[in-house]
């Protein structure tokens, strides 16, 4: 109350000034998001709150009234961007009749004020940016919490290739990448594609592991079809007796948390029975959390999602059976990838396979880690059997075959190959 006092008249009629300015942009931005979260509600699916903005969502009625109010917010933001300029222009911290203290708190209350101005700034030109989007040059999308119902706005680019070409490929002389998943079908072309990469100088580097002698790889041919809701209640069987088989040691890839919570009440009872605990990730902490207790008592099975899937590194016999509860394709409803599947004559084959090989070949990484490793694969999903783009995954292993087996039959096999190397 002393320093503010103490400052000119200027800066109290501009501090006045701003206030209002804060009050006035509250109306109009509650109002556009308001109607963002209602253009969601009314054209998004059931069962996912985002809409991607393309030709046809923006032909709508109801945009032109999104667009009404979004100009509306913009006006009243660009307001008050104006509003924090003038305020932080007036104020000045070297005024000697100020002691140092009190220049200090002035002199950050400017900096404060122009990085709220910058922010300001930066809403409107993001707000203004998606409404004047061209659908054929960007990916705009809105989307909706679904507690509490705040609507957000999201933008991306079709592609990062030209970025990366300007920011980073021609700035550098010499780029290393190198990864255990860059190349898809032994090809190259589709990451050279994706970066922007222009004749790069490749080379593929052999394993260091055996895994003709360190791994097997099994595929259930008996499984209900992963769509249908009898695969849950087959999985409540199905796990049991697999992680059993290993002596617990087990992590089961999901790729929603919906079916992973699903199969975890399904089978919790049945592996207690048999003295086997269970980390769900979610529930039972993070991905770090969940790996943790596995290596802390490997008498436990691990259920995970998205990110248990790479990054994750538990070496030894802790991690010795993977099992992958569903091949992991992304969610035909993604935003970018509706925008991005617009560039293809083929999305699917194309994008969305590319895409969930890549994926489960990091998956499967998570299963040996070291050249003294020894460890199992059961893939759950009958697609990778059923379907002709099945052999695309299976081949994508560094394996020389994926047997194809009953559950019951593959369980005998994990117990034998797990057991031999316990004895070896």
């Amino acid at each position: 109350a002393g320093l503010a006092e103490r400052l000119p008249a200027s800066a109290r009629a501009e501090a006045s000034a701003l206030r209002d300015a804060v009050a006035a942009t509250e109306a109009p931005a509650d109002e556009f998001f308001a109607l963002c979260a209602e253009f969601v509600a009314e054209h998004g699916r059931r069962d996912d709150e985002q809409v991607l903005l393309d030709r046809d969502k923006r032909a709508q009625k109801q945009w032109s009234e999104v667009e009404v109010a979004a100009e509306a917010a913009c006006r009243s933001l660009d307001a008050l961007a104006a509003g924090l300029d003038a305020a932080a222009d007036v104020l000045e911290p070297d005024d000697p009749r100020l002691n140092a203290e009190e220049q200090a708190e002035l002199a950050m209350l400017k900096r404060d004020l122009g990085e709220q101005e910058q922010s300001a700034r930066e809403i409107v030109e993001l707000i203004r940016q998606i409404l004047s989007a061209n659908a054929d040059e960007v990916i705009s999308w809105l989307a909706r919490q679904q507690r509490g119902g705040e609507a957000s706005l999201h933008t991306a680019p079709f592609s990062v290739s030209g970025w990366l070409r300007a920011h980073i490929w021609d700035r550098k002389e010499t780029s290393l990448l190198t990864g255990a998943t860059l190349s898809y079908e032994d090809s190259y072309e589709r990451l050279r594609s994706e970066l922007g990469i222009a004749e790069p100088r490749e080379r593929t580097l052999g394993s260091p592991f055996d895994y003709g002698r360190q791994a097997r790889v099994y595929a259930a041919v008996d499984a209900p079809p992963v769509n249908v809701p009898e695969y849950v209640d087959w999985l409540g069987r199905a796990l049991p007796m697999l992680i059993k088989a290993a002596g617990g040691r087990t992590m089961v890839l999901f790729t929603a948390y919906n079916m992973m919570r699903r199969a975890a009440k399904a089978t919790k009872g049945p592996l207690e029975l048999d003295e086997i605990a269970l980390a769900v990730q979610g529930s039972d902490g993070g991905p770090a959390q969940v790996a943790a207790a596995l290596i802390e008592d490997p008498q436990t099975a691990v259920y995970g999602v998205q990110s248990l899937w790479a990054g994750v590194d538990v070496p030894g016999e802790a991690l010795s059976q993977l099992i992958i509860a569903r091949l992991p394709f992304r969610r035909p409803n993604d935003p970018v990838d509706q925008g991005r599947s617009t560039q293809f004559d083929d999305p699917f084959i194309e994008q969305s396979l590319p895409q969930a090989v890549t994926m489960f070949r990091q998956g499967f990484g998570r299963l040996i880690r070291s050249a003294s490793d020894r460890g199992v694969c059961v893939i759950l999903d009958e697609r990778v059997v059923s379907k002709n783009y099945g052999s695309t995954f299976t081949r994508a292993l560094p394996v020389e075959k994926v047997e194809q087996l009953d559950v019951a039959e593959i369980a005998t096999r994990v117990h034998r190959f797990l057991g031999e190397g316990r004895s070896g």
